[in-house]
């Protein structure tokens, strides 16, 4: 019995210290209706112009996300609260990719 375990041991030990020790992420939202799905996620953005489009839109998805906007001061402070965790950052894809590449990047 004794050399079944030994075996079974070496068989899978990697495989349970792996399991053990990797971490385990939480999926993201890949679009606007998975948040919906995701009652802790907040939404954030710097534009109350983009908080009223969600308000007035003519999608009850759209205006059911807008309960969850909050509005933040900067790009910077939006960033910090999606890498906290729990929360989704809406932000023109022209200005994050400068303030990606301006802050993060020698580009």
């Amino acid at each position: 019995m004794a050399v079944a375990g030994g075996i079974l041991a070496v068989m899978y030990g990697d495989k349970l210290i792996s399991f053990l020790t990797v971490h385990t992420y939480p999926s993201l939202p890949h679009q606007m209706a998975d948040i919906l799905d995701m009652p802790d996620m907040k939404v954030g953005t710097t534009s109350l112009d983009e908080l009223n489009d969600f308000m007035n839109s003519p999608n009850p998805k759209l205006r059911k996300l807008a309960d969850r906007f909050l509005l933040v001061e900067s790009w910077q402070e939006g960033m910090e609260k999606v890498s906290e965790g729990s929360y989704a950052f809406l932000n023109g894809k022209i200005s994050s990719e400068y303030n990606i590449r301006s802050q993060f990047t020698d580009g």
